[in-house]
């Protein structure tokens, strides 16, 4: 008898489950801030300060900022033990932004209860120098389009005392045609697109070096999508956020293909802005199915929980049409 109810003692104090699992837990001293008013060209930079307040080691595995961000931790790797503390830096160039700008950076850690933190940037980004319209956009250009679809003219207007002197244009002038002349204060550009481009989505940058205070290097984009006989729909594909060993899949319509066969295909894939060798890995391609005039092709991509971060890529497609020997179609997705 002395024997069980020293064996009953004994279990009665042995916990029911184990000991406690220990957890990290990551506390930002601010979540967001306020850089205030700046000028258009500025770059901003902030560091954030993190501790980590749970009895658990913390590790940061990957930091995502919004675009026009870039953001990192700055002991890359490393493990935080309770008590310690951390910084990510974060950069912001204000050359593409005007007006009230918010943008946010994800914190992905092994917390188990809030894995992803959100931190906040925010400022009024004010201008030198106005720009109407403020890019190119032709939009939809078909074949043996008119001069007036494919010719756009640009004003620069400098605000307040800004004094406005243009000392040189840059662009791609295999793609583009630019002329610039002084009218008054202001400053006119004139931008066509040249003839005989193969179709597909022009994506170009025209830079003009002035003498402004904050933004030397003024960027104006250009955009046109310069359609064919073969188009796909969608003009892009996006997979969203994968969870680790998971999948995601998507389908992409080639129309106008009467005629046409899909010769063979290829994929890229960027994460974190680096390439990826073993891309076909990663990504899968089903032969197209045809019906009539259109080619369906779709593309499977797998998390293999490597790396977390962005996810950027492409697709392309070879035909047998001389015209559009090649159809590239991006990607995006997002690996947790």
């Amino acid at each position: 008898m002395r024997r069980l109810a020293l064996i009953l003692c004994l279990c009665a104090f042995r916990p029911a489950f184990g000991a406690p699992k220990k957890v990290s837990t990551i506390k930002f001293d601010e979540p967001s801030f306020d850089f205030g008013d700046v000028f258009r060209g500025d770059q901003l930079s902030h560091r954030f300060r993190f501790v980590n307040i749970g009895d658990g080691a913390l590790q940061v595995q990957g930091v995502h900022a919004a675009c026009g961000c870039t953001a990192v931790e700055v002991d890359r790797g490393k493990q935080y033990e309770p008590g310690e503390t951390g910084f990510v830096d974060i950069k912001l160039d204000t050359a593409d932004f005007g007006g009230n700008v918010v943008k946010t950076v994800t914190v992905m850690t092994n917390e188990r209860v809030m894995p992803d933190r959100t931190l906040t940037l925010r400022a009024n980004v004010k201008t030198e120098i106005d720009v109407a319209p403020p890019l190119a956009d032709f939009g939809d250009v078909q074949p043996g389009a008119p001069p007036g679809q494919t010719t756009q003219t640009i004003v620069l207007k400098p605000i307040g005392t800004t004094k406005l002197d243009v000392t040189g244009l840059t662009f791609n002038e295999q793609l583009l045609d630019v002329k610039g002349e002084k009218a008054g204060d202001n400053y006119n550009l004139t931008v066509r697109l040249k003839d005989g481009q193969a179709p597909g989505f022009l994506k170009e940058l025209i830079v003009v070096k002035n003498t402004s205070n904050h933004l030397k290097e003024l960027p104006i984009p250009v955009r046109a999508t310069l359609k064919g006989a073969l188009e796909t729909s969608p003009s892009y594909l996006e997979f969203g956020a994968i969870d680790p060993s998971g999948q995601s899949k998507r389908s992409v319509l080639l129309s106008g293909a009467k005629g046409v066969d899909i010769a063979s295909t290829r994929t890229e894939l960027l994460v974190n802005g680096r390439k990826v060798d073993d891309a076909d890995k990663m990504l899968r391609v089903t032969p197209a199915t045809a019906a009539g005039d259109k080619r369906q092709v779709a593309i499977e991509i797998t998390n293999p929980a490597r790396v977390p971060g962005a996810v950027h890529g492409k697709l392309y497609i070879k035909t047998t049409d001389p015209a559009q020997p090649e159809v590239a179609v991006d990607l995006y997705a997002f690996f947790r």
